[in-house]
C-alpha cells in the first residue's frame, strides 16, 4: 500500500471501524496483511474495502492504489 503513516493508518481501522489488521513496513514498502479465516465472511472483506476507500477519499493516510 502507499502510506507514509502506516501507524496512524492502523490506528484509524481500528478506531473508526472497528477492523484490526497488521500493517508492517520493511524498507520503503508498506504491507496490508489480509487474512482470511473460516470465521470471516465477505462481507468483512467488503468492510475493509469500503473503510479503504473512505480513508483514500477523506483523509492523506493512504494513496490510491487499486483499492
Amino acid at each position: 500500500i502507499r502510506t507514509t503513516q502506516p501507524t496512524a493508518l492502523k490506528e484509524t481501522l481500528y478506531a473508526k471501524y472497528r477492523i484490526e489488521i497488521p500493517i508492517m513496513q520493511k524498507q520503503d514498502e508498506v504491507y496490508l496483511r489480509i487474512s482470511m479465516q473460516a470465521y470471516n465472511d465477505e462481507a468483512e472483506l467488503q468492510q475493509l474495502r469500503e473503510a479503504l476507500v473512505e480513508i483514500v477519499e477523506q483523509t492523506d493516510l493512504l494513496a490510491l492504489s487499486g483499492v
